[in-house]
This record gives C-alpha cells, structure tokens and sequence, in this order.
C-alpha cells in the first residue's frame, strides 16, 4: 500500500515538473521554428537534424517547402554539397522560390561555389554555366563568368579561360569586386600572353 501511495506521489510531482512538458509532443509549427530558429542562430549541424527529422516525420506539411530552402542552405553552410545538389530540384520549385525572396540564380551560384571550393570542377562547372547562360546580364551571371573562367585557367585552357573573361573585364562589371577585378586582369593577360597575342596580353600588365 505504501509503495502505491509512494508511486502516486511520484506520478503527481512529476506532472508538474518539466518532465510532463518534455513528454508532450511538439507541434508541427514549434519543430518548424526551432528548426528554422537554429539555423538562423549559425547552430548548422543542429539545424540539419532538426530539419532533416521534420520532412521525414511531416513530408506533405504546408512548412514542407520552407523546410527544404532552409536544409538546403544548411548543406551549403556546412559544405555538403551533394546533399544541397540532391535537394536542389525540390528547391527550384518557381513560385514558391517567388514567395521565398530568392532567386533560383542565386542559389544555384552558391552551389556552384560550393563545388569550386571543394575542389569538383566539374560538378561546379556544371551549376556555373546554368547561371551565366540564363540571364548574362545580371550580377550572378558575371560571378558564374569569373568563376567559370578561373576554372578554365587553373585547367590549362587558356583559350576557354580568355574566351569567358575578356567580355567580364571589357564590361569591367561593377559586380565583382577589386580583388576579383585583379585577379580577372591578371588571368587574361596571362592567357594571352601565353596564346602569343602580346599586342593585348602586355597593356593589361601594366
């Protein structure tokens, strides 16, 4: 008799306690803005689980797209790029990325990015060219250039390389920034040197 009332005791103390509110389950909308909430507070790694745990659990939710644009800029943060490549085609949804404030350009320049610094030229290649051939006239168009074209120097091909660079530093783009500008400068005129085209190669040396 004395352990049941023991028991009950126990029962009743700990409803009132935290434990109680640790067992209740969370709500669709509360994972949703932790998850989101970690992200936005740099904590990448948890933002992830968190995330990741959200679409297995609620994969036809109305947060399900919003979850899917933050996990794939999780991946980019954490340098996962192939995780972010697999999760792209659900990300490039137009009217929703509409709604979101991004634009597919962007997202897919940092994808690319992601590769590049990686080390996959290839697979970086692959993402670049679909953002400088879509729209040339915008500003992720001319990074996808620069980036495209630095691929194609460190590649050897110097012909591709000033093929990609020469129209960036005629337009000399406002995008890029000095140290972009420089090094931009100092490939072509590298490439061209090396083509045996002196007469354009030496003035950008100077």
């Amino acid at each position: 008799m004395a352990r049941k009332i023991i028991g009950l005791l126990l029962l009743v103390t700990l409803a009132g306690s935290g434990w109680a509110a640790a067992a209740v389950e969370r709500s669709e909308g509360d994972i949703a803005k932790v998850a989101i909430g970690a992200y936005r507070d740099g904590f990448y790694d948890v933002a992830r689980e968190e995330l990741e745990d959200f679409l297995r659990r609620y994969p036809a939710s109305p947060y399900a797209y919003q979850i899917k644009l933050v996990l794939y800029l999780t991946y980019l943060h954490l340098q996962e790029c192939p995780a972010a490549a697999k999760l792209w085609p659900a990300v490039n949804q137009p009217a929703e990325l509409r709604q979101s404030g991004f634009a597919a350009a962007q997202l897919l320049l940092q994808l690319g990015f992601c590769f590049y610094q990686h080390g996959d030229p290839d697979e970086a290649r692959r993402y670049l060219e679909k953002v400088a051939t879509a729209d040339p006239r915008t500003a992720q168009a001319a990074l996808a250039g620069f980036y495209l074209g630095k691929i194609a120097f460190q590649a050897g091909d110097c012909r591709r390389a000033a093929e990609i660079l020469a129209p960036l530093q005629a337009g000399k783009n406002a995008v890029l920034d000095d140290g972009c500008r420089r090094e931009l400068l100092y490939m072509l005129a590298l490439c061209r040197y090396r083509l045996a085209d002196y007469r354009r190669a030496l003035p950008l040396l100077d």
